[in-house]
C-alpha cells in the first residue's frame, strides 16, 4: 500500500504488552465500543496530509505496560507507546 493513500484504524491493528510481558491482541471489546458518544470517537477513514481530533478507548488487562499501532502496511512499521507509568 502506498503512504500516501488513506487508511482506517482498525482494531485489530492494535495489541498491547502487559507489565508481565504477556501480549494482549483483542482490545476492541463491546464494553469499549460504548465508552464514547459519537462526536468524541477518532474518525475510522484517515486522510493523509490531514488532521484530526478524537479519541479511543482500547481494552487493556494490565495497567501498565506497552501499546502497539501495527501500521497496515508491515514495511512501515508502526508505533509503540508506553502507558501506566507516572
Amino acid at each position: 500500500m502506498p503512504t500516501n493513500f488513506g487508511y482506517s484504524i482498525n482494531p485489530g491493528a492494535w495489541s498491547a504488552v502487559g507489565e508481565d510481558g504477556v501480549t494482549q491482541t483483542s482490545l476492541a471489546t463491546a464494553p469499549s465500543f460504548s465508552c464514547l458518544n459519537q462526536n468524541e470517537q477518532l474518525a475510522s477513514q484517515l486522510s493523509p496530509a490531514s488532521k484530526y481530533r478524537g479519541a479511543i478507548v482500547l481494552d487493556v488487562s494490565s495497567p501498565t505496560g506497552t501499546l502497539i499501532f501495527s501500521h497496515p502496511n508491515p514495511t512501515l512499521g508502526g508505533w509503540e507507546w508506553t502507558y501506566g507509568k507516572a
